[in-house]
């Protein structure tokens, strides 16, 4: 059993090394393995202190992100696209950022009359591109009305166009590390 654990432990740790911030539930539908054990691995990991594990309420459900340890967490207002997902070989240095309804973001590389028409709000955004990927800064009036560092997004695309799906807000919650003291109750003298 102990040699089976250490597998699943190894397992999980590559795991969360590639996807920071994965659920117990991502990890073990990805690694074929039940969330219980899922769950007990990242229990033993974060004994040992090699992951982290964050705590946040997501429609009314307590759900666990595991991080490595020290693993810094992505910014909110930062949008990674990489081209696999999104053409984005005719990008040029800004594109347009829309605000097209309470849970989406619409991104293009020029002014699209169709978004243009129905958008909430439209802003001009600067570019950065490392390796092959964009890296985009959401503007900040974006970040606080989508309230994106409590939100799960997804981002999707279609030819030269990216989407930011806004899927659920989340609520970061702290979990006691120790069972507090029981009550003492005095007993009656008779």
């Amino acid at each position: 059993m102990k040699a089976l654990g250490k597998i699943t432990d190894n397992e999980v740790l590559t795991y969360v090394k590639a996807h920071p911030g994965a659920t117990i539930g991502q990890i073990a539908r990805c690694l074929g393995i039940s969330n219980g054990r899922a769950d007990g691995s990242v229990n033993r990991l974060a004994e040992k202190r090699l992951v982290d594990v964050r705590h946040f309420l997501r429609r009314g459900m307590l759900i666990k992100k595991v991080y490595l340890l020290g693993q810094a967490i992505q910014r909110p207002e930062i949008v990674e696209i990489s081209p696999e997902l999104v053409d984005v070989r005719n990008w040029g240095d800004t594109v347009k950022v829309y605000a097209l309804s309470r849970s989406a973001i619409g991104i293009s590389p020029q002014e699209d009359l169709e978004w243009e028409r129905v958008s909430l709000y439209k802003e001009e955004v600067r570019l950065n591109k490392v390796d092959s990927n964009v890296i985009l800064k959401l503007p900040e009036r974006l970040v606080e009305f989508y309230e994106l560092p409590n939100s799960e997004v997804d981002v999707s695309g279609i030819g030269d166009k990216a989407m930011i799906s806004i899927q659920s807000t989340i609520i970061p919650v702290e979990i006691p590390t120790s069972k507090p003291e029981e009550a003492k109750v005095p007993s009656k003298s008779t």
